[in-house]
């Protein structure tokens, strides 16, 4: 159960990233395609994205933070549980 949380948490996390990488090209091509729009519409016609680079914001330390959280709970160790017949029984 705990490396399908990770997976699902990884997952998630570079989903968010994924998708604001693309954001961060479609506003790249609009300043590019159109810079007199841009510039008297004070970047309305720009989507909000978040680039993940530095400085970070919360949102994007929160992002990296449960990537690192999912990736630990992937790949640590599922300590093993003793089975019954592994016990030692007190015989009497």
């Amino acid at each position: 159960m705990r490396r399908v949380t990770g997976w699902v948490l990884a997952i998630l996390s570079g989903l968010i990233i994924l998708y604001n990488v693309t954001q961060t090209r479609y506003n790249r091509q609009q300043i590019e395609d159109h810079p007199w729009i841009t510039f008297f519409s004070g970047g309305e016609n720009l989507e909000r994205a978040y680039t993940f680079t530095p400085p970070f914001t919360g949102f994007e330390i929160a992002v990296i933070a449960i990537l690192i959280i999912g990736a630990i709970m992937i790949f640590l160790p599922t300590p093993q549980q003793p089975s019954a017949v592994d016990k030692p029984q007190d015989e009497h």
